[in-house]
């Protein structure tokens, strides 16, 4: 279920930022959003602070950490009102794998 979640946080960020400006996000707190977000999706949810805590490395920081845990819900609001709560992601690996298997070449 873990592999699941990377693809769709990819899409997600490309996604949002077909419609936003990067210039106005901090690259690590969208990318943390949009897995964080796509963790949720994909059904293999984490909890906020430990996602803050690997991509942040905040563990020794409490005020850096709540201030991260606040942004990365507010981007996520934003996120969610931009993808318009469409969080259906189709992925081409399984087509390309079943017709490779159809032709014999795996």
């Amino acid at each position: 279920q873990d592999s699941k979640a990377l693809p769709v946080s990819i899409v997600f960020m490309h996604r949002f930022l077909s419609v936003k400006s990067l210039c106005k996000y901090d690259s690590m707190e969208l990318a943390c959003t949009s897995f964080f977000l796509a963790a949720k999706v994909a059904t293999c949810p984490r909890k906020l602070s430990e996602v803050v805590i690997h991509i942040f490395d905040t563990k020794q920081n409490p005020e850096l950490h709540n201030a991260k845990k606040k942004r990365i819900i507010t981007i996520e609001r934003e996120m969610i009102t931009c993808l318009g709560f469409d969080f259906e992601v189709s992925h081409p690996q399984p087509l390309f794998r079943e017709r490779l298997e159809s032709l014999g070449l795996t």
